[in-house]
């Protein structure tokens, strides 16, 4: 890794370190609540649960920025590489998950994967490539296209940038950051055509679909339902994509090797 990627990363881990301090002597309850407070838990462990049921025993996934991992719980599939450059995320994650079985715990950085070429049948990440600059979102993507195997499924989620979002922040007097350096942290709020542009460097064949979630899940605006209802909710209107991009908070790209979906 070049010198200005080491200087990036080095701000980014101690600003994560820092987040991660919530979790501290937590247990897994006390985490859960931590986590409710940013994401629609229901929603997003049955994307994990699904996403994880796709692959058999045998193979290998890596979640990227895994934080707490709190949607791996009750998941079966994949044998899974948890990775997180901040420490205080790795201890969190092995609290939530120290019933299950078959994962490995690494402290690493996104930039410069410690996995053999070929190695991965999976990548999954939730919200956290959003915040790479870009020459740390340039390194990894050339990582994920050496750790791929041939055949391969990548699941993404960054932060959606809404139009109900925008008009939100606007009556506010707010600014609506879609990309750049806000503070100490950099936000990268791609649509699906962006998406699509920056994972063909991957050099891959590949395909694209996308979806929407965490649709009615929204902390800025002080919205943060955790029923269990919200999933079958979420799941009627996503029926219906071209509406959900106007409000979702999430988008979901899946990046998959052409002859994945026959498996």
């Amino acid at each position: 890794m070049s010198v200005d990627i080491l200087k990036e990363q080095t701000e980014e881990r101690e600003l994560r370190e820092e987040c991660a301090k919530q979790y501290r002597y937590g247990d897994s309850k006390k985490i859960l609540k931590a986590v409710s407070a940013y994401h629609c838990i229901p929603v997003m462990s049955r994307k994990a649960r699904e996403y994880r049921a796709r692959f058999n025993a045998s193979e290998w996934m890596l979640d990227i920025g895994c934080g707490t991992g709190y949607y791996w719980r009750d998941t079966r599939g994949a044998k899974l590489i948890l990775m997180d450059f901040a420490f205080g995320n790795l201890m969190a994650a092995k609290t939530m998950l120290k019933e299950e079985c078959g994962i490995i715990f690494v402290q690493a950085d996104a930039a410069n994967l410690p996995l053999k070429s070929d190695s991965l049948s999976g990548i999954w990440s939730v919200q956290v490539t959003q915040h790479f600059p870009d020459s740390v979102m340039h390194s990894f993507l050339e990582e994920s296209g050496r750790v791929l195997k041939e055949r391969f499924l990548l699941e993404i989620y960054n932060l959606n940038p809404a139009i109900l979002l925008k008009v939100f922040y606007k009556l506010l007097g707010k600014k609506f950051h879609i990309k750049g350096k806000s503070g100490k942290t950099v936000f990268n709020r791609l649509n699906a055509q962006e998406l699509v542009v920056l994972w063909r460097s991957i050099k891959r064949e590949v395909k694209f679909s996308f979806g929407y979630s965490e649709l009615f899940f929204h902390p800025d605006m002080y919205i943060k339902p955790q029923a269990r209802a919200i999933e079958f909710i979420e799941n009627f209107f996503n029926k219906a994509p071209w509406l959900s991009r106007f409000f979702s908070r999430q988008i979901q790209i899946k990046i998959s090797s052409g002859d994945f979906y026959t498996r």
